[in-house]
């Protein structure tokens, strides 16, 4: 096709000399028509004699589009007409072949304008034939869908007023209330008082809303799944899609309590009941994600629902405690009764919720659980094991947790002390001993030594802990207090000296009420971090395990070092002559250059200092022959 006839299809086609005789000419690179061209301008004329364009009105380029498709998707609507208009002058049912041609996509030219949302084309090719709202594309997708998915709710919505046998369905075994309620949480839609009469067909309000017809209306994306809700059938609310979530299900995942109880309204005898391919309820659901109040509104409306297991036999306690999910842990413990004879059900390998709290090793929801007393803190699993058996086998966490752990759980009573179980241990054995065999009394008299190896072991890791960190705190605290005496010297032996009246004599440099200002942010910081090692000395007991506070005070003392480092710099530029030909220093050099360096340099070296220490603090270490690990030492509780 050469430049002219292109640009004259561009221009509307209006030169017929030129348009005489080009049936087999074709654009080269997505083969497109004459009439393509023009529908991709939309300057397409309405002609008194057209007949001749005719013959290009069902050409398919190398996509499949027809011109139709192509002005449908630009959202030229003259164009668009005129199509419609030309395919009358054949037949009836000529013109709907024009609208139903499909694609390579399965695409109709409906699916293009919903696409793109042009909401006047939709108007007329849904005026033109109702049964295109009935076809689905090649990914499944209706126009109803496809204008929900996209938040295009005006499309939408005369899409349901206007069409009422149009389809539901969308992709992936989807219908139009899954995608309703994924998309329940964006931001407001716009609609006119027109479109809401139509809609909800409410002739009550037909008076009050024409009053208003320029007047503009917002509508959450909440309120407009319940009016999809109102307007489709009962059926599609209990569908599945292909991994089983109904829409349900979604709302659920969305936290939207809103959809949900509406939902809930509908039907609440079979709805709430279904499962998806996992197994899981919408209750599952919500409990993984942590939405307290659909939790909530999904136990009001059905308490049975708490009884529903997944596949892996897990109820929604399970779920919570193993998504971490807090609140919905104390929900299920202290306000569900419905829930309460479910608290120790065990899964498919004997887990109840505790165990699965071990294996996530969150100690806020250990303690939750730990502190019911309805919780059977002793309860073992298919492997035998009790909570504290996991939390001692979970290999994603580090000694120090563990030790955290199982000390916090000591600390607040919900493990017994370790000198108490061990007495229980003895007497136990002592009588297990009466029944048992010389065999059995001679293992027993090999596991003493062990045990007793445990428990020192144990001790001698607990002081060598509580050895390093007072080291460390001494240190620092000698560092705090070397700081805070030179700062509060520095206060008062001021660069420069007094004059006669009493006042420094650089009173007025910045440079010196910069050193001023340092020396006390350096003054301040070392006395908190002498008052953080006070504070360490007398709660001791408290702190014996957590190496935050000590972290602290390091930190503030060696940003205080770096305080008295920069001020140092500002007092020696501040009573350095101001003199062109001073060749020692320069002040500006000296301020912008080794002042930012002392600052930067101090910086990462007290953080490097720092790590270092907390390394050491942490460090295990490392022997070839083999040791008993905190794991081990914490087994006697077991």
């Amino acid at each position: 096709m050469d430049g002219e006839l292109y640009n004259a299809a561009i221009d509307g086609l209006s030169d017929h000399n030129l348009v005489g005789d080009v049936d087999n000419i074709r654009s080269r690179g997505q083969n497109n028509t004459i009439l393509h061209i023009a529908a991709k301008s939309g300057k397409l004329r309405r002609l008194e004699e057209d007949d001749y364009l005719l013959r290009f009105l069902y050409e398919q380029n190398n996509e499949g589009n027809t011109p139709l498709h192509i002005a449908a998707k630009l959202g030229h609507l003259d164009t668009v007409r005129i199509l419609v208009e030309m395919a009358r002058k054949t037949d009836v049912e000529q013109n709907k072949r024009l609208l139903t041609t499909e694609n390579n996509e399965k695409d109709t030219a409906l699916h293009e304008a919903v696409r793109h949302n042009h909401l006047e084309v939709v108007k007329l090719l849904i005026e033109e034939d109702l049964d295109l709202a009935s076809i689905v594309n090649g990914e499944g997708d209706s126009p109803l869908f496809m204008a929900v998915d996209r938040c295009f709710y005006q499309v939408a919505l005369h899409i349901l007023s206007n069409a009422p046998n149009c389809s539901y369905q969308g992709r992936n075994g989807m219908n139009v209330l899954h995608v309703a309620a994924i998309r329940s949480k964006r931001r407001p839609v716009t609609l006119t008082s027109e479109e809401w009469e139509s809609l909800l067909g409410v002739r009550m309000l037909t008076h009050l809303l024409r009053r208003s017809l320029s007047r503009r209306l917002d509508i959450e994306k909440t309120e407009f799944g319940l009016l999809v809700l109102e307007n489709v059938q009962a059926l599609t609310l209990e569908q599945a899609d292909d991994l089983g979530w109904t829409p349900l299900h979604y709302a659920a995942h969305i936290g939207n309590e809103v959809l949900v109880k509406q939902f809930l309204n509908k039907d609440r005898k079979r709805l709430p009941f279904f499962r998806n391919i996992e197994g899981m309820s919408a209750l599952h659901i919500a409990a993984k994600k942590g939405h307290d109040s659909v939790i909530r509104v999904l136990m009001e409306s059905c308490p049975e629902v708490c009884e529903l297991l997944d596949n892996n036999g897990r109820t929604a306690l399970h779920i919570a405690v193993e998504s971490r999910k807090e609140m919905a842990v104390k929900f299920f413990l202290k306000q569900a009764m419905a829930f309460q004879d479910l608290i120790n059900l065990k899964d498919n390998k004997g887990n109840t919720a505790l165990h699965v709290a071990a294996t996530v090793g969150d100690f806020h929801i250990l303690r939750i659980l730990t502190n019911d007393s309805r919780i059977d803190k002793g309860a073992t699993n298919k492997d035998k094991q009790t909570f504290v058996d996991i939390i001692l086998s979970n290999k994603e966490l580090h000694d120090t947790e563990i030790l955290n752990i199982m000390v916090g759980l000591e600390i607040e009573s919900v493990l017994p002390p370790r000198s108490e179980q061990k007495q229980t241990n003895e007497a136990e054995s002592k009588e297990k001993k009466k029944d048992e065999t010389q065999v059995e009394e001679n293992e027993e008299a090999d596991w003493k030594p062990l045990q007793k190896m445990v428990m020192v072991s144990l001790d001698k890791k607990k002081e060598d802990l509580k050895k390093k960190m007072k080291d460390f705190s001494n240190l620092n605290l000698v560092v705090a207090t070397i700081i805070a005496a030179a700062t509060f010297a520095a206060a008062f032996a001021i660069p420069g000296g007094y004059n006669d009246q009493g006042l420094p004599v650089l009173y007025r440099s910045k440079e010196f009420k910069r050193f001023l200002r340092l020396d006390e942010f350096a003054f301040v910081l070392s006395t908190v971090s002498l008052l953080l090692n006070f504070i360490l000395m007398l709660c001791k007991e408290i702190f014996a395990v957590t190496l935050v506070p000590i972290a602290l005070a390091a930190y503030l003392t060696g940003f205080s070092l770096v305080m008295m480092v920069v001020a140092f710099a500002q007092g020696i530029t501040a009573v350095i002559p101001r003199s062109e030909n001073h060749n020692i220093f320069k002040k500006d050099a000296y301020l912008t250059g080794s002042t930012l360096r002392f600052v930067f340099l101090y910086f990462f070296l007290v953080v490097f200092l720092l790590a270092l220490a907390l390394a050491g603090l942490n460090a295990t270490p490392r022997r070839s022959e083999p040791r008993t690990s905190v794991r081990s030492r914490f087994g006697l509780w077991s």
